[in-house]
């Protein structure tokens, strides 16, 4: 079986095995990308406490707790209102 060819430029098309190679690749670049965007946010209590959080933290209304991952994975929750500041890094 021969390759298709562009009528344009005369380039092979890639085959199916090397355009999911291709996409396989452009997706996990991707995927590295966005996790490269997550930003770290130092959250400074009422007392002088520095708690870091990754990513964004996040009000849960229902409770009043600032929701947050911490530098080891684990997923934090503090109130509200012993959070005087938060600093994107």
């Amino acid at each position: 079986m021969s390759a298709l060819v562009s009528h344009r430029t005369g380039v092979p098309f890639p085959s199916q095995k090397e355009f999911a190679h291709e996409k396989l690749l452009t997706l996990g670049l991707a995927a590295l990308l966005l996790t490269g965007c997550a930003s770290e946010y130092l959250l400074i209590t009422n007392n002088g406490d520095v708690l870091t959080s990754y990513g964004k933290p996040e009000l849960d209304k229902n409770n009043g707790l600032l929701e947050f991952t911490d530098s080891e994975g684990r997923i934090q929750q503090v109130p509200q209102d012993t959070i005087k500041t938060v600093i994107e890094r």
